[in-house]
């Protein structure tokens, strides 16, 4: 049994799940529901702290491509595993702010973290884990995301906060406990040597791995596929709740829980459908027939009040499982694969996160210039019919990577 077959890879995929859920879930979507608490005891106003909420991503777009070529360079042992102490100390730093320039501070550095675990661990899965069970892989990561996010957005602002004394002591807890894990993770996880970056060349220039990478029309078009995706969950899952409280009349918790729910449903289709992908030795269809379910299902979730609304959130989140396939087709590539996939992830990753910008600010314009219902319908449009839809169409331009095309 080779190394790469061997059981340690269950363990490297127990501690990126592990970071996934505590780091990537927990610790960044605990934020949002405990804004009021923040703007009612620190007395910002809710704009300002939205703005900085904004700071994260900002931060995400210019430290993606340094960690993902320092992953590729260096290995993800130290690179992840200060990254993600690194994210347990910023994360702390927030919950120590009692300024809101501090705050916006700790907020930026938090995401200048953020990028080094959230692009490693699907790497990590890439060195340790063989063609067949990529897909699977993945979508048990992205899974772990998933359960994190949504035990954020239900627990962290109603349950946890009061318990513990307060938001600083959520971002203490968060803090302390990243920390740990990325300690956990220099002890355990070790580098896999891969084959050069480039032929013949294994001190590829950093220039040229970019080149490379940027000249291949396959990763452009991932880097658009993850545009829309990821533009399409940002813009839906921040306007939802506010716009269902304005034009349904639904309480805020329920709106909440609508986008939770999607989150837990999230967390199971991550699991089968890319499984699913992984037994049939097919990507393109399986992404394609998500994504289009996905992306209906959005739409139908802002057009419906309950209860057929929990129906359509359920439809959503589980199809949108799919997902996770985006993360494993690099790897899967002979002219990217283990070597170059932190930068390809990298690039795929800042591309998520300018449409992570680009779609809530469209979002806004709709929620200023419409009344709340035709903003339910447009922004169920934008999201769901042009990101999640047409992200599962464009799929198409990629070749096939699924082992039975490899024969």
């Amino acid at each position: 049994m080779t190394e790469r077959h061997s059981g340690y890879r269950w363990w490297v995929l127990i501690m990126t799940c592990l970071t996934n859920f505590l780091v990537i879930g927990l610790s960044w979507m605990s934020m949002p529901v405990l804004f009021l608490e923040i703007s009612a005891k620190m007395g910002w106003a809710i704009p300002a702290i939205l703005f900085s909420w904004g700071l994260i991503p900002l931060a995400v777009v210019f430290l993606s491509l340094p960690a993902g070529i320092l992953g590729d360079r260096l290995g993800i042992r130290w690179v992840a595993g200060l990254g993600i102490i690194a994210a347990g100390l910023t994360g702390v730093f927030r919950g120590m702010a009692d300024s809101l320039t501090s705050f916006q501070i700790a907020m930026f550095l938090f995401g200048c973290s953020f990028p080094f675990p959230y692009i490693l661990m699907p790497k990590a899965v890439g060195l340790w884990f063989p063609v067949q069970e990529l897909g699977k892989a993945n979508g048990i990561l992205q899974a772990a995301y998933g359960a994190g996010a949504a035990l954020a957005l239900m627990l962290s602002g109603t349950v946890i906060s009061p318990r513990i004394g307060g938001w600083q002591n959520v971002m203490y807890l968060w803090g302390v406990l990243s920390i740990v894990v990325g300690v956990l993770w220099l002890f355990t996880i070790k580098d896999k040597p891969v084959a050069a970056a480039l032929p013949g060349s294994p001190s590829a220039s950093v220039l040229a791995m970019l080149g490379r990478l940027l000249k291949n029309p396959m990763i452009l078009m991932l880097c658009l596929i993850y545009f829309l995706f990821l533009g399409g969950w940002i813009g839906a899952s921040g306007a939802y709740p506010a716009l269902a409280v304005r034009a349904r009349g639904m309480s805020m918790p329920a709106a909440n829980n609508v986008v939770a729910v999607a989150l837990w449903l999230y967390v199971a289709g991550a699991f089968l459908i890319p499984t699913l992908s992984d037994r049939i030795g097919r990507r393109r269809p399986v992404y394609c027939i998500g994504l289009l379910t996905a992306g209906l299902a959005m739409f139908l979730t802002f057009q419906f009040p309950p209860p057929q609304v929990w129906i359509w959130a359920s439809v959503w989140g589980l199809t949108a499982g799919a997902i996770p396939i985006v993360f494993a087709l690099p790897f899967e590539m002979k002219e990217v694969g283990p070597a170059l996939g932190g930068t390809a992830t990298a690039l795929i990753l800042i591309a998520g996160f300018i449409g992570g910008f680009t779609f809530p600010a469209l979002t806004a314009y709709i929620a200023a210039k419409t009344d709340p219902a035709a903003s339910m319908r447009w922004v169920g449009i934008l999201c769901g019919l042009i990101g999640y839809a047409l992200s599962g169409l464009l799929i198409w331009g990629i070749r096939e990577t699924g082992h039975r095309a490899r024969g």
